[in-house]
């Protein structure tokens, strides 16, 4: 990006692609720092989860892992509330008419809930099967709803400019070069499971990385030739042995599950099975006491409606200073930061 920015005639016939692995990272970063007043800081201190904090900075010391086993444990906990113990609206609507189930629901806390399924959770796991099919349409979709996340609540504002140069990478350009970037989001070497390019060139690395200091005199010119493949093939079904599954399937553990159960029945004592009858106080704050979701704090309480103001140029987002709608900001960073040429 930076040699683009600085000499454009001689990258002008380069496109900037993006790293979705690393873009799922911070889009799980970025719903944790969103969701953390009024949901997801709760869970963290209920499940013992203090490699989950409010602000991860990157991600080192395995945080992606970390971050992505919490998310899991309260999307599969949070849906089971809705789906097996909410009475009142009724489960059926949930699936057939979202927007009608939401409504219905009088419960703040609940409301709560549900956004945060709707706004995080829900495509969490869309990212993850985007990853798995290597389908490019969704994870466009995917960088139009990170999009918006991050440029209200992200600490890291470059998040932004990735997700809008992935858009760009498909909308503003011909035809058949948005069907080769959306058709190699994802690939696998050994044929055993499709993972995103940079996910998959990080393990390539970390496998070369580990052989550097191992009989370098002779496997030196294996792990950094054709027989990577091999090796490859041998380092995955070594660790699903030891394991049970390797790393990259991203697994649920029983552990998790033992999480998820927590979390349901933690929502099913604090909102009971009718989310239809009023209340205001959301007993999920993170301090663990309950508070008012109708205060002035709607960055805190209300982080989807947060959002949506940030969007339309009401309040500017986190670590901004200008307040100007979704579209005014893309036209300005493009001619002023992307491409000012």
């Amino acid at each position: 990006m930076r040699q683009k920015r600085m000499h454009p005639e001689r990258w002008r016939h380069f496109l900037i692609v993006c790293g979705n692995f690393h873009a799922m990272g911070h889009f799980l970063f970025a719903g944790q720092q969103s969701y953390f007043d009024a949901y997801t800081g709760y869970f963290a201190k209920l499940l013992h989860k203090e490699k989950c904090p409010r602000l991860v900075q990157d991600f080192v010391n395995d945080s992606f892992r970390h971050m992505l086993a919490f998310d899991l444990e309260l999307a599969i906990g949070t849906w089971l509330y809705f789906i097996s113990d909410v009475t009142d609206p009724n489960p059926m609507l949930l699936i057939t008419d979202p927007a009608a189930y939401e409504a219905a629901i009088q419960s703040s806390g609940g409301m709560v809930a549900f956004k945060f399924l709707e706004d995080i959770e829900t495509p969490v796991l869309h990212w993850l099967r985007s990853g798995r099919d290597g389908n490019g349409d969704k994870v466009e979709k995917l960088h139009a709803h990170a999009f918006h996340l991050n440029r209200s609540t992200t600490h890291k504002v470059n998040c932004v400019l990735i997700s809008l140069l992935a858009i760009m990478s498909t909308r503003c350009v011909e035809p058949e070069i948005a069907a080769i970037v959306k058709s190699t989001v994802a690939m696998s070497i050994t044929g055993r499971s499709l993972q995103y390019v940079d996910r998959l060139l990080e393990s390539l690395n970390f496998l070369q990385e580990q052989r550097d200091g191992k009989f370098a005199a002779f496997d030196r010119s294996l792990h950094y030739s054709d027989e990577i493949e091999a090796m490859l093939h041998v380092a995955h079904a070594w660790e699903a042995l030891e394991n049970g599954e390797t790393a990259s399937n991203d697994p649920i553990t029983q552990a998790m599950l033992n999480g998820a159960a927590t979390v349901r029945r933690e929502l099913r004592e604090k909102f009971g099975t009718d989310l239809t009858l009023p209340t205001d106080p959301n007993p999920l704050w993170h301090t663990g006491h309950a508070v008012k979701v109708s205060g002035t704090n709607v960055k805190g309480m209300q982080p989807w409606l947060f959002r949506q103001h940030v969007a339309d140029g009401a309040c500017a987002g986190e670590q901004r200073s200008l307040r100007e709608n979704w579209r005014k900001y893309v036209e300005r960073v493009i001619a002023e930061q992307l491409f000012p040429f």
